[in-house]
């Protein structure tokens, strides 16, 4: 199958991403942390250090055209 054929067969297949992060209003005491990483207790400590968390972060930073660092985007 040639590539051109093969983005023809992705496209017209329906796909739902069900993974979706916490949305919360602007005011609330949700911490920033947990929605980024579903950590509890003690690990959720580490998850600012993962890379996942680190990209996100600099995802989010761009998006409102913020420094990208945990203090500026919460």
């Amino acid at each position: 199958m040639e590539f051109a054929e093969l983005r023809e067969a992705i496209e017209q297949i329906e796909v739902v991403d069900s993974h979706a992060h916490n949305i919360v209003p602007l005011d609330s005491s949700f911490p920033f942390s947990n929605s980024r990483s579903e950590a509890t207790g003690h690990a959720l400590s580490f998850a600012p250090h993962s890379l996942s968390f680190k990209r996100s972060l600099r995802d989010i930073a761009e998006l409102y055209g913020t420094e990208s660092s945990l203090d500026a985007v919460e």
